[in-house]
């Protein structure tokens, strides 16, 4: 509850829970969450408190609104803000076309979230975020990436 305070208080509605966060959030990895990784628009910083645990911010140029992909939750009557399947996947992408993180990790991601989510991945919708949420240049390689990966 202080961390989601904590990042209520610095980001407003502009941050969300994502990568392994939001896996663990949605029940998708049954261990506990060792960091949090928090998607935001103003800063990149690593985090190793005592009292919060760790955390990753990782800035992105990306929309945070309803339509996104991102759902409002709630912790003892705090609110915070999760990415979906989709939406997390798209963020791995964005990763990757940006040099933050490599193809193995998105191949990964998506081989798990094809092996364990119960139902299947909408892509459809994971097309639409892509090209709704994220700036076109990256939107179009994203896409292009998203289609080899998902042969």
């Amino acid at each position: 509850q202080i961390l989601i305070r904590v990042l209520n208080t610095l980001f407003g509605r502009e941050w969300y829970f994502g990568r392994i966060t939001a896996a663990g959030l949605a029940g998708l990895i049954h261990q506990p969450v060792s960091t949090y990784y928090v998607i935001n628009k103003k800063q990149n910083k690593k985090i190793d408190s005592k009292l919060y645990g760790k955390a990753v911010l990782i800035k992105m140029s990306v929309s945070i609104e309803k339509s996104s992909g991102v759902s409002l939750q709630s912790y003892r009557d705090e609110p915070y803000y999760v990415s979906s399947v989709e939406r997390n996947l798209t963020d791995y992408l964005y990763l990757y076309v940006h040099g933050h993180a490599d193809i193995g990790q998105v191949k990964d991601f998506y081989t798990n979230l094809q092996n364990n989510y119960q139902g299947k991945i909408n892509r459809e919708e994971l097309i639409g975020l892509i090209f709704r949420c994220y700036p076109k240049g990256s939107a179009i390689k994203m896409a292009t990436i998203f289609k080899t990966v998902n042969k």
